[in-house]
């Protein structure tokens, strides 16, 4: 079976860690979002996935390229200009039996063998899969009669919701289907590709029950590592070792050291960390490889991607750090605060609550930065 997997967007929500990568390639829990999603298609017994790329596509390409396993991966470009409809469209030539359409920015937990199943039980042109929120006003929303899709709303107005299931982004589709996306323009599932089936042909919707996280803005990406380490996300079904996870000691790689260190776990270090004595790790805690964290620092609830070094007495709180970045010593990042990869933040400074520093940047010591 073959899979398509739309990786081409450029993850702008999620800036400013994805200005020098692309979203699939962002890390929870210290794996990139794209190998969670391949671990899902293998199972199903996908072994052809179609990737287009644009947007820093060279890092996934040579990312897939060295992936050890027995899939295979076809890769296509100048995609962003064609809409993720439109980028699979182009590729009729090469379906030519029932496939999978996943979006590569998706942390979710799916029996995709099962929906297929589903979808050939029902003799669908099309399935979607569904999920529940709270809020579906940033999302395309559904209503289900038994399983079928009778009516389809893209990010509907508060005033015209009619639903709190919607579109999870992973689809199963009759090759038959891509009869209906005009050649060489943009062409949107939501938007226009879904309305346009179900005037005339069976659209199901695949309901799912296990979790879902589209990793969308930093909020929802600091959620989902929170999530994988607390074991909302059934991470140990994806990554062996992880099954340990909910333990009461950190979850360490290889070569790394901690000193007397107040922990409250869980809390997953990657390889060659150093965190020094009279440091607290709390509530959740990822640290990439090569993070180091010095003397009596506090980090609580927080993602630290991997190279980063960080000062004496820095205190970090519910904030997410990019690659390669120099936190010196009593450094304060408020909640919500994204730092960019490759940015030095002199010693003292104080970043407020939900601000972005950008890739790359330079601020002296004592910096302050708060929301206006």
């Amino acid at each position: 079976m073959d899979a398509v997997l739309l990786a081409a967007g450029k993850g702008t929500r999620l800036r400013p860690l994805t200005v020098s990568r692309p979203k699939p390639m962002v890390p929870v829990a210290n794996r990139p979002i794209i190998q969670y999603q391949l671990q899902l298609l293998e199972r199903a017994g996908v072994d052809r996935v179609i990737v287009p790329v644009e947007y820093l596509g060279d890092q996934i390409v040579e990312y897939l390229n060295h992936r050890d396993s027995g899939t295979s991966f076809d890769f296509t470009h100048d995609n962003l200009r064609l809409g993720t409809a439109g980028a699979v469209g182009r590729l009729r030539d090469r379906l030519d039996d029932t496939f999978v359409v996943i979006s590569g920015d998706l942390l979710v937990d799916l029996d995709v063998a099962d929906m297929v199943r589903s979808h050939d039980d029902t003799g669908a042109a099309v399935t979607i899969a569904l999920t529940r929120v709270e809020d579906p006003t940033h999302y395309g929303i559904a209503l289900l009669e038994g399983d079928r899709i009778i009516q389809f709303l893209e990010k509907p107005d508060p005033t015209r919701i009619f639903s709190d299931i919607i579109n999870a982004g992973i689809y199963v589709l009759e090759p038959s289907v891509l009869d209906e996306i005009p050649p060489d323009q943009s062409f949107d599932f939501s938007m226009d590709l879904f309305p346009a089936v179900m005037e005339d042909r069976f659209v199901g919707g695949y309901l799912l029950d296990g979790y879902w996280n589209d990793v969308g803005r930093p909020s929802r990406y600091l959620q989902a590592n929170g999530d994988a380490l607390l074991g909302r996300f059934p991470i140990h079904k994806f990554i062996e070792e992880y099954r340990w996870m909910e333990g009461s000691t950190p979850l360490m790689g290889k070569r790394s050291r901690v000193g007397r260190v107040d922990i409250s776990c869980p809390v997953l270090l990657g390889e060659n960390c150093l965190v020094e004595e009279g440091s607290s790790l709390r509530s959740f805690v990822v640290l990439g490889d090569g993070v180091e964290v010095g003397k009596d620092s506090i980090l609580d609830g927080v993602v630290v991607h991997e190279g980063t070094k960080i000062g004496p007495s820095a205190h970090l709180r519910k904030c997410i750090v990019g690659r390669r970045c120099e936190i010196n010593g009593d450094v304060e990042l408020a909640e919500g605060t994204v730092i960019g990869d490759d940015t030095k933040l002199g010693s003292g400074c104080r970043i407020g609550s939900n601000m972005k520093i950008w890739t790359g940047s330079t601020l002296g010591p004592n910096t302050m930065i708060v929301p206006d």
